[in-house]
């Protein structure tokens, strides 16, 4: 039961282990209408409905939009794209009488010039590395205009996209116990762009 409300993922198989994949975890409201320029604003309200986080969500507005689809295959790009990635070795069962240990966390921030990428990428996929005891958490951020757009008559701050990445982190530090995670010993890093 997260800040975003009751999530449900499933478990894939990679090189002979088990690892829990949620994908899609909304972190933030979604950025449009009166948010379209605006820091990224919590989720104030646990949605009602069970979060499916079998299925990759929404990537964030790029240009030029069919550059994505020849990188990526059939990527759905959309405002409302502020959503997450998990994959887990070690998802706590209520079952369980005794508590797992906590594994250490890796918070991923997806590269390509602040004007194009998604986690949704298949090179992006943390699966692997959640084999070796970690869990591997990675974000979406808004791109181009609609995260770096900066403009005092347009109502634009400036430099949202790196907010969300903000508000996202603030969410695993909040939520990552729940997946097996350990909130006190997240590793931030990226690629290119989202290595800040």
């Amino acid at each position: 039961n997260t800040t975003s409300g009751v999530v449900n993922g499933h478990t894939i198989h990679v090189l002979n282990a088990s690892i829990h994949e949620f994908l899609g975890i909304p972190y933030a409201q979604p950025p449009v209408g009166a948010l379209r320029f605006a820091k990224p604003v919590p989720i104030t309200k646990p949605s009602k409905d069970i979060i499916d986080a079998t299925k990759y969500g929404n990537s964030c507005m790029q240009k030029p939009p069919d550059y994505a689809q020849e990188l990526w295959g059939n990527v759905t790009l959309s405002e409302d794209c502020l959503v997450l990635n998990i994959w887990t070795p070690n998802v706590e069962n209520n079952t369980r009488s005794e508590a797992l240990p906590l594994k250490p966390v890796m918070f991923y921030i997806h590269g390509g010039g602040l004007l194009w990428g998604s986690i949704f990428n298949p090179i992006y996929n943390g699966s692997v590395l959640a084999i070796h005891d970690v869990l591997l958490v990675s974000t979406n951020y808004r791109l181009g205009s609609f995260g770096f757009l900066y403009g005092e008559e347009v109502s634009a701050p400036g430099n949202v996209g790196l907010f969300d990445q903000l508000l996202a982190l603030k969410w695993v530090r909040e939520n990552v116990h729940l997946f097996g995670g350990d909130r006190d010993q997240i590793t931030i890093f990226g690629q290119s762009a989202g290595s800040w």
